[in-house]
């Protein structure tokens, strides 16, 4: 019948965890192609996951996630899989989770600003048009604000991000929104001289009224 996959230690680990824990990536993919419980919880009520995660280790995140693995589980300290690599500004890692499937209570917890902006403005920041999109999907309002007034557009016009830009536009977020300065998303792009940035910005204006208008069929 062979060893058994699933047996724990003294302090809840399981092969699976010892694999993750120590970074071998290989060996974990071996145990979860022989059926190793992706789930089981450890002393400290860690998986395999909570462990990839917090050690950045990309590859085992995506393995363990392809085979299942909840990203909703909390570990002893209430921190889940998403908790530990944010914390760590693991933006792959991040990115990962929340393409997998947001936990949408996550990023509720995640939408108010502390003085480090929201998840969206990270994302934007990150320059990680991924993300954005699977924040936008998860139903975060595209407008939203940090406590300085800026919306994520602001942020991707400012770093002259054309591809977060750009699916910021595709999902009409406003452009004319202004932060506490009064500064729009084309302020950024033109003070930093971000011409393909202000270039896109000043195309949605043109194309904007039409897209509404064609989406009622006046056109």
């Amino acid at each position: 019948a062979g060893a058994n996959k699933d047996l724990a230690d003294n302090r809840g680990t399981t092969p699976l965890h010892a694999a993750v824990g120590q970074g071998y990536t290989g060996t974990a993919r071996m145990l979860l192609e022989a059926g190793a419980n992706v789930d089981l919880l450890d002393r400290d009520r860690k998986t395999a996951l909570h462990l990839a995660c917090s050690r950045n280790n990309v590859d085992a995140v995506r393995d363990l996630l392809a085979a299942g693995a909840s990203i909703d589980l909390a570990d002893g300290h209430d921190r889940k899989a998403l908790d530990l690599a944010y914390s760590k500004d693991y933006v792959e890692v991040v990115c990962l989770l929340l393409a997998t499937g947001a936990d949408e209570a996550w990023i509720r917890s995640n939408l108010s600003d502390d003085g480090n902006g929201t998840v969206l403005h990270w994302a934007a920041e990150k320059g990680r048009a991924d993300a954005v999109q699977s924040l936008l999907r998860a139903g975060v309002d595209k407008d939203l604000t940090d406590c300085r007034g800026r919306t994520a557009l602001h942020l991707a016009s400012d770093a002259g991000d054309v591809g977060v830009v750009r699916c910021l536009l595709e999902a009409t977020a406003s452009m004319d929104m202004a932060d506490h300065r009064g500064m729009t998303a084309l302020h950024y792009a033109a003070g930093r001289g971000r011409k393909e940035v202000a270039s896109l910005l000043l195309q949605a204006r043109v194309l904007c009224p039409y897209k509404v208008a064609l989406e009622y069929g006046m056109v």
